[in-house]
């Protein structure tokens, strides 16, 4: 399920990049390079989801923990980074979005 989301905000990402056009809703739409950043920022749970495994894993690795015990007794943690990661880039894209928005629409008006 949370692959699912994370999918679907990689190939948003990757349309809004394309077309410079990020949108936020009904009628909300930003424009050009804020648009285009914006959808970068929807690239980012993939890598950062594995940046934090790895170095978690990492660091039990070297703390002395059973490689195979790894895999399935941190499974909840692993989880727990996944969601965080999903949840946290969900919410500072959207807060960035809506800042852009407020910002284009004061400068057209």
């Amino acid at each position: 399920m949370i692959i699912g989301a994370e999918i679907g905000m990689l190939i948003y990402g990757l349309f809004a990049l394309v077309k410079g056009e990020f949108g936020l809703g009904k009628e909300k739409k930003i424009y050009g390079l804020p648009a285009r950043l914006c959808a970068l920022i929807c690239l980012a749970p993939l890598p950062l989801r594995f940046c934090g495994g790895f170095a978690y894993g990492f660091c039990l690795g070297l703390s002395g923990v059973d490689p195979e015990r790894i895999a399935v007794d941190y499974r909840p943690i692993f989880a727990g980074i996944e969601i965080g990661v999903l949840v946290l880039v969900i919410i500072f894209v959207s807060i960035i979005s809506q800042m852009i928005y407020k910002k284009q629409q004061a400068q057209t008006y």
